[in-house]
């Protein structure tokens, strides 16, 4: 099953999607993120631990020039530039943002791939501060080893936090809510190497890139890197405790889905592709199960060389209320320095 992916292009935005919201829908027993919470919270913030903040960081706030971005009218509604930011600390642990998540409150969750959590504070809609506490394993002790702390994607279910690694493919959750920055992992579901539904194993460096939670589903989707001719595996979890392909997306072969959000029944995507040639190129997706293949609009996504762009990673998607959905962006700056932690919004109405 090959469904259509509507494309925003940061170039010149564009999206398209049915009237409808039913959106993908689910086949099999899915995995229920609402009757795993209480054990999950449990394991995660045991009695004994106590609530701890976060400490804040120094945070620079660079703004972007976003005015060769393309916006206005595309088949979903019209599009308009909140910001863009750059972000830069002198904590050297700052870095890596690879995955991105939204409270209700506005302000961010975005999990760096050397391990840590890292919460941005938002008002007047742009970033003003953030604070970062490393990852704890089972036993609170920090997530040192590289091969364990690859953390890449990251969603909110009712205020824990469930976060997708790769190398050692799993899922953690943390009860943030509860315990903040001394949340412990607990174990959701330890990936298998090769999934059901796709025909290569995952790669070491190419696993559960992204993930995401319906909450009008009761459903979490896991996004994965490792690609094969059939498209994009979006993922799901299910209650035999592994992940089963849901669909393929019919995305470019050359991107690679790097994020995912579902603030409602469809999830958003981000998707990304790299050469030395040619930079990076970036494609947000509103994957809508119901509509009818327009693969043509593929050919018309171009980054214009005046947009600030970088290996954007993650995504999280705010709903605001009278049709209206933020749609924030962050970059990954793998800790080089040829690379930039980027922060972007976007209203989508």
């Amino acid at each position: 099953m090959r469904h259509f992916i509507c494309l925003i292009g940061l170039a010149g935005l564009v999206a398209c999607g049915s009237s409808g919201d039913r959106g993908i829908e689910p086949s099999g027993e899915t995995w229920r993120a609402s009757e795993a919470l209480d054990a999950l919270r449990t394991a995660s913030c045991p009695g004994g631990v106590s609530f701890e903040r976060a400490p804040e960081i120094d945070l620079t706030v660079t703004p972007l020039d976003m005015s060769g971005l393309k916006t206005g009218e595309h088949l979903f509604g019209r599009t308009t530039v909140v910001g863009g930011w750059e972000l830069t600390s002198d904590d050297a642990r700052f870095g890596g943002l690879s995955g991105l998540a939204v409270y209700p409150s506005g302000n961010l969750l975005a999990v760096g791939d050397q391990g840590s959590f890292i919460w941005i504070t938002i008002e007047d809609n742009a970033p003003t501060q953030a604070h970062l506490s490393p990852m704890l394993n089972d036993t609170g002790a920090e997530i040192a080893d590289k091969s364990r702390a690859d953390a890449e994607g990251v969603t909110l279910v009712d205020g824990l936090a469930l976060v997708s690694f790769e190398r050692e493919h799993r899922i953690e959750a943390f009860d943030l809510e509860g315990c903040g920055a001394a949340a412990r992992a607990a174990l959701a579901l330890d990936l298998p190497g090769h999934p059901l539904g796709i025909p290569e194993p995952m790669r070491a460096n190419g696993g559960a890139e992204a993930i995401a939670y319906s909450a009008r589903q009761d459903t979490t989707f896991v996004g994965i890197e490792t690609t094969s001719a059939q498209g994009q595996p979006l993922m799901r979890v299910d209650s035999a405790g592994t992940i089963t392909r849901q669909v393929n997306l019919d995305a470019p072969r050359e991107f690679a889905l790097t994020g995912l959000d579902a603030p409602s029944y469809y999830p958003y995507a981000l998707f990304r592709h790299y050469t030395p040639e040619d930079g990076n190129r970036n494609i947000i997706a509103y994957v809508d199960g119901t509509a009818t293949p327009r693969y043509g609009l593929f050919d018309k996504v171009r980054l214009d060389p005046s947009v600030p762009v970088d290996n954007f990673e993650g995504i999280a998607v705010q709903d605001l209320g009278d049709g209206v959905r933020r749609v924030w962006i962050v970059s990954d700056d793998n800790f080089s320095d040829s690379q930039r932690t980027l922060l972007m919004a976007f209203d989508l109405t």
